[in-house]
């Protein structure tokens, strides 16, 4: 095995804008830049919160070297995560209702979107991972496998407005 020295970027940029992927930015480097844009229109299941922004950006370095007859698989890499994604709650008043458990009858449920606003909000999440690991080539047969992770993780509620009408 002789020495050599790989580097790997992954940088993607992703708008997702009322349940619809619109548009996805990636590029991927290794030795050289190669960018790419895919413009989807692909839904988003909706029972699940709607990122409006993220940022994904990694960077590995993977080296080969010998110490001796020992054969090394060197791993660093460092990679970050950006979600932004508005919270709005509403303040829902439903009607007091008598209602018998044995014969329950109910009546028509009221429609959320007439329901005043609350809170406006962006929920903002950072994430910063830092790792690094070594494969050591014993023999054929025995590797040892060491290695470490450290991530860092900032999640930021920022009230835009607060309104009761």
């Amino acid at each position: 095995m002789g020495k050599s020295l790989q580097v790997l970027n992954l940088l993607a940029l992703l708008s997702v804008v009322g349940g619809q992927l619109l548009e996805a930015k990636i590029s991927l480097a290794q030795d050289e830049s190669v960018g790419k844009t895919l413009t989807m229109g692909r839904p988003v299941n909706s029972s699940e919160p709607l990122p409006e922004n993220e940022i994904l950006w990694f960077r590995k370095v993977v080296g080969e070297f010998t110490t001796g007859t020992i054969e090394h698989t060197l791993l660093a890499g460092i990679d970050l995560f950006r979600r932004e994604n508005p919270l709005t709650t509403t303040l829902v008043f439903f009607p007091s209702q008598i209602l018998n458990v044995f014969n329950p009858v109910y009546g028509p449920r009221p429609d959320p979107s007439n329901f005043p606003t609350f809170t406006d909000a962006v929920n903002r999440t950072d994430t910063l991972g830092l790792y690094i690991q070594d494969q050591v080539n014993l023999l054929d047969n025995l590797k040892l496998l060491l290695g470490v992770r450290y991530d860092f993780m900032d999640i930021v509620l920022e009230i835009i407005t607060t309104v009761l009408c």
